[in-house]
Parts: C-alpha cells; structure tokens; sequence
C-alpha cells in the first residue's frame, strides 16, 4: 500500500525493516494501507487518505493518491497484495498518462483459510511482458491432530506392541520351560517361574513408559 508519509522511492529504503510493524506510521501502512471501496470513482476528487476502519490501522488511499505517488517517482503501476480476491487478481483504473492499470492485486493464497474458495494469481514479468497466471487450491496432505509429530504420536502404540510381542515370546518359552522342569526339578521350575514374572513385570514397566 501507499503511506502519507512516503512521497518518494527514497523515503521507503530509509525505512527499518528489521523490527516488528508498529502499529502506525509508514511501515504499518506499507503493510496495511488498502484502495478505497470506490477506488477511481471517488465522488471527492481532493482527497488522498481516509481512515481504514476495516482494519482498524493505517488509511485508505485513493485513486488520486497512486497517481501523484506515481508520476512523482516516474513509476508505472502500483502491485500490492494482502487482501483477497475470488479470481486472484484485481486490476484498478488506469492512468491516464500510461493508460496502464494504476493499481493491481495479486493475491497468491488459494482458497484463503480453506473458506474462501478464491483462485490465486502470480504475476510474471519478463521482457517487458507482464502475465498473470492463476491456480487453483490443492487436497491438503494428512496430518495428525493439532499436527503432532509422528514419532510422539506412534510411541505408545510402538510400546504396546513390543510388549505384547515380548510376553508372546516369554509365554512360548515358559511351555517348553515347564515341561522340561516337571520332569526335572519342582524347585528349579519355581525359580524360572519367578524370574519369568519378573521379567514380565519389567516389560510391562519399560511399556508404560513408552
């Protein structure tokens, strides 16, 4: 957008850029500043900037405002963005000195907050040749609730299923253990039995934790 108090090409480099926008002055309107809903057909042909109550900062500028801006600093267009629109561009009255667009929108998000369903628009410059393409909205990719990462979201299924497997494991053990200690050793038997619960008691732990 355009500001009040930036009159020439010079005023915008002395600008710090290199800060958060603050909430008014040139920098703010840079970001902020929007083209009157009447834009080239003002019914008061004096004035430049008005209030932007729609965003609650900065100001709307006027036709007569981009024109000044750009005869002063030899330009030939304004290209702003920032703000919607349902084929993803917007061209704005010519200039009469140029009988080039005064003002252009390109707005390259589409379908905005998945609600807009607008196209989106690039504009391409190359040899003197200005081309505007469009594009539609993708199908997004799958994500996890709250777009949690995989690996924490996969751990506790990863744990239960270790666990599972490892019980499987130490249970197909036991029944060859408990044939060959019957036969052998009633004592014997018991230790392996112990020693099975707790391993048992400790998977079940290192599953928890997981």
């Amino acid at each position: 957008g355009l500001s009040p108090e930036v009159h020439t090409l010079d005023d915008i480099r002395k600008l710090d850029r290199f800060k958060e926008p603050p909430p008014y002055g040139p920098m703010c309107d840079l970001l902020w500043s929007d083209p009157v809903e009447d834009y080239g057909h003002e019914k008061s042909h004096d004035e430049k900037y008005l209030f932007n109550a729609t965003r609650g900062c900065s100001y709307f500028y006027t036709f007569k405002a981009v024109n000044d801006f750009l005869v002063r600093n030899c330009l030939l267009t304004v290209i702003r963005a920032h703000e919607a629109q349902d084929v993803g561009y917007r061209m704005y009255r010519k200039c009469p000195q140029s009988g080039f667009p005064s003002l252009m929108t390109i707005f390259s998000a589409p379908n905005y907050l998945d609600v807009y369903q607008n196209k989106a628009a690039i504009l391409k410059y190359d040899t003197n040749i200005v081309n505007i393409r469009q594009f539609n909205a993708s199908p997004h990719p799958y994500w996890l609730p709250n777009f949690m990462n995989v690996f924490t979201w996969s751990l506790p299924f990863v744990g239960e299923k270790i666990t599972e497997m490892l019980i499987n494991i130490l249970n197909i053990c036991s029944e060859e253990e408990l044939v060959t200690d019957l036969s052998n050793d009633q004592q014997n038997d018991n230790e392996n039995q112990f020693r099975r619960d707790a391993i048992r008691s400790k998977i079940r732990a290192v599953g928890k934790m997981a």
